[in-house]
């Protein structure tokens, strides 16, 4: 055996030692960047709390200046009392700015150091793990790994527990677990029935007023006269709005009259006036009767929200009589009285006929 060979082993021992030595390097290092990482941090602390101060003091004296400037023409001794404390909070608000600047300069000079040992941690540790074969660096560093990956059962129990499974034989045979399927597709409109006569459709909308429903309507062939107060509606605005644009039609015509034969290009007729109303009387008819009708339509379409192509309650079978012989009562769901059991027994109770529940 040659003296190369008998020197392995003293040179194994000795990358090993070395090794260990790293590693120790490499965590005094990291010792040594977190303590100046928490030398940083309060550096960094203290020159906000001296921001403020510097801030405070800043105010303070410029407070001071001001009460001095105005007792300056109070009296001289206030004066100088008031320019003293001036000058004293000037001062205070010098040596916070200092203070300010050197925190600053302390903690960015923290910041470096930390940075320097971080960096120098990261040296050594790299050495430590260049070392032949697996070293006892290695050793520690998946120790920690392995310490630091949390075990499968705790993962498993964090986890959101899935929903048990549906039984397939219970969902297509068990005719129980099946829920009862809805009399109409889509969200319920309400419920609507009709009458024969329009005198039970009458009494029905009393009826209904009188027990505090208010979202329901009534379908007629022709006008049944008092129906409103029977269902308890308001009075309709479109009379205002009729008047508003026979007012306005009757304004145009004066104005269109009395710029066109008095302002603009009078002339002189018989000796009459530039402006003789009298032979303007009709032009203010026709003009009032035609904004009138015009926002009559208008109005018209708008509060009926027309035109609607279709409506729930064209849904019922029998809702085409209502152009010949039928008077229907429809009952919205949105009404708070509104229940689909009670409701249908009222109508019913009422006289109403093929009372149904339509959807939207």
């Amino acid at each position: 055996m040659s003296e190369r060979e008998t020197d392995k082993p003293e040179q194994g021992d000795v990358g090993a030692d070395e090794a260990v030595k790293a590693e120790k390097g490499a965590d005094a290092a990291e010792q040594k960047a977190e303590v100046a990482e928490k030398e940083a941090e309060v550096a960094a602390k203290e020159a906000e709390a001296a921001e403020q101060k510097a801030d405070a003091a800043e105010e303070e004296a410029a407070a001071a200046r001001a009460e001095a400037e105005q007792k300056a023409e109070a009296s001289p001794e206030e004066a100088a009392a008031a320019e003293a404390r001036a000058e004293d909070a000037e001062r205070k608000a010098d040596e916070a700015i200092e203070e300010e600047l050197a925190a600053k300069e302390k903690a960015e000079a923290a910041r470096k150091e930390a940075e320097a040992a971080e960096e120098d941690a990261v040296a050594k540790g790299k050495k430590a793990n260049a070392g032949p074969g697996k070293s006892a660096g290695d050793d520690k560093a998946g120790k920690k790994k392995k310490k630091s990956a949390p075990p499968v059962e705790e993962v498993a129990a964090a986890a959101t527990p899935l929903p048990a499974a549906r039984s397939v034989e219970k969902h297509v045979d068990d005719e129980e677990a099946r829920p009862a399927a809805p009399a109409i597709i889509g969200a319920p409109y309400g419920l609507m029935g009709y009458f024969t006569t329009p005198a039970d459709l009458f009494h029905a909308c009393e009826s209904l007023r009188d027990a505090g429903y208010v979202h329901f309507d009534a379908h007629t062939p022709f006008p049944v006269h008092g129906l409103e107060k029977a269902m308890g509606l308001k009075a309709s605005r479109l009379p205002w709005f009729v008047l508003l644009g026979g007012f306005t039609g009757l304004s145009s015509a004066i104005a269109l009259a009395w710029y066109t034969q008095a302002y603009d290009y009078p002339l002189s007729i018989s000796g009459k006036l530039p402006f003789s109303y009298q032979v303007f009387v009709p032009i203010f008819f026709e003009l009032t009767i035609l904004f009138s009708a015009l926002t009559c339509f208008v109005a018209v379409w708008a509060f009926g929200k027309l035109p609607t192509f279709s409506h729930p309650t064209m849904t019922h079978p029998a809702f085409p009589r209502a152009t010949d012989d039928a008077f229907f009562i429809s009952v919205e769901a949105r009404d708070p009285k509104y229940d689909a059991g009670s409701t249908r027994r009222l109508l019913e109770k009422l006289g109403a006929l093929d009372v149904q529940e339509v959807a939207q």
